[in-house]
């Protein structure tokens, strides 16, 4: 076994973790995808904030600097408005690709639970920064 599935074992049936971003006291949350098994990590906000509504391809997120750029943007309830990037890249160990979309080898990056949390963080830090504006 290498060690991108040691460590996707370490941690396998973590399926979701949600959380309040202490610095900027923005919603985030971490889901696995439920076939590929990688992680992504979104940041939400209120209908308050100016980028309520805004698509993740919008120029004014250009310069938003996370793993793999913003690959979503959507509400599920109408109330918070989410952006997220996915562990999915060229490069990421993703672990139900079954060797198709990543190489199961040392060449490649599990983005743990951990990563992803930071990872999100930095996400929410460039969210909020740019809802001041």
């Amino acid at each position: 076994m290498n060690k991108q599935m040691y460590l996707y074992n370490a941690e396998a049936t973590v399926t979701k973790a949600v959380w309040v971003d202490e610095k900027t006291e923005l919603e985030c949350k971490a889901l696995r995808h439920p076939e590929l098994k990688h992680w992504c990590g979104y940041v939400g906000i209120r209908a308050d904030h100016r980028l309520y509504g805004v698509d993740y391809n919008d120029r004014e997120l250009t310069g938003v600097s996370v793993h793999g750029g913003i690959t979503y943007s959507d509400t599920d309830d109408g109330k918070v408005w989410w952006f997220g990037f996915d562990c999915a890249h060229v490069g990421d160990f993703v672990p139900g690709s079954a060797g198709w979309f990543a190489p199961k080898n040392d060449y490649t990056t599990y983005w743990t639970l951990e990563d992803v949390q930071d990872e999100t963080a930095r996400l929410a830090e460039a969210i909020d920064k740019l809802g001041a504006k």
